[in-house]
């Protein structure tokens, strides 16, 4: 066998990995949830599973499995019933009320919908534990796990997510600004994967007001995970990935 053989393109690579590139695509990679940055269809780009870790995702497929056999045993087909058996007298956001009363329960691919919908909610109530300066007081992680009343498996993931345990003599774990980001993105980007099979939205600005981010910033932090973002005649933001898949380039100007 010849052992040397090296095809063309490995050698290309090599030479051109541009050193300021690299680590802007690292920098990427750590806010971003899980990509294939060589997907063939939108759909493909993000997988919630994967975002989610196994632990998180057999616990939220297991709680929406059973209440999906609980409606279908009442007879009902309504995806607004679901929510209410999923968030029970929980506060629910507006947008994923209206958004888990977009799904038909008994429609193909409802099931995996529903699951990163629920996930999604539970980021929220996380999110909206949150004191002013971005932290949650508690001993031990699982305190504050308890304190946001979410699943447990669910909450390890979240807080591994976006929380960083606190220095000194405080306990208790903090919400900085680059994980707010990342959070926000996970938020975005979970919305839309529960709201089309294509990855589009005709109008995300719900989600927006309800994660209490303005127009701006929201268009900025879904351009960076390659999305389209468009404003549209009656002033409500839409949104579509699209492959193959296009990041912006680095913006210029001031550090912050």
């Amino acid at each position: 066998g010849g052992g040397n053989f090296v095809p063309e393109n490995v050698k290309d690579i090599k030479v051109d990995v541009d050193p300021q590139q690299a680590a802007i695509d690292q920098a990427r990679r750590a806010l971003l949830p899980p990509f294939d940055a060589n997907a063939d269809a939108p759909q493909k780009v993000y997988n919630a599973q994967a975002l989610m870790g196994e632990a998180a995702w057999n616990k939220v497929s297991g709680i929406v499995n059973r209440r999906l056999r609980d409606l279908k045993e009442q007879g009902t087909d309504s995806g607004e019933a679901l929510c209410e058996m999923l968030v029970g007298k929980n506060h629910c956001p507006k947008s994923i009320k209206a958004l888990m009363g977009s799904i038909r329960p008994s429609a193909p691919g409802s099931p995996y919908r529903f699951k990163v919908a629920f996930f999604l909610y539970l980021i929220m109530r996380f999110y909206n534990k949150i004191d002013r300066k971005g932290s949650l007081r508690g001993k031990t992680v699982d305190d504050c796990i308890n304190e946001c009343h979410i699943p447990y498996e669910t909450g390890v993931k979240i807080f591994d997510l976006f929380t960083t345990p606190i220095e000194g003599k405080e306990d208790g774990f903090l919400l900085g600004r680059q994980q707010k980001t990342k959070m926000y993105l996970y938020c975005l980007i979970l919305f839309t994967i529960a709201s089309s099979k294509d990855m589009t939205v005709s109008n995300i600005t719900p989600l927006y007001k309800d994660l209490r981010l303005d127009n701006k910033k929201a268009a900025e932090i879904l351009r960076e995970a390659g999305f389209q973002v468009k404003k549209n005649s009656t002033g409500n933001i839409g949104v579509k990935l699209t492959t193959p898949l296009v990041f912006p380039p680095p913006r210029r100007g001031k550090r912050s």
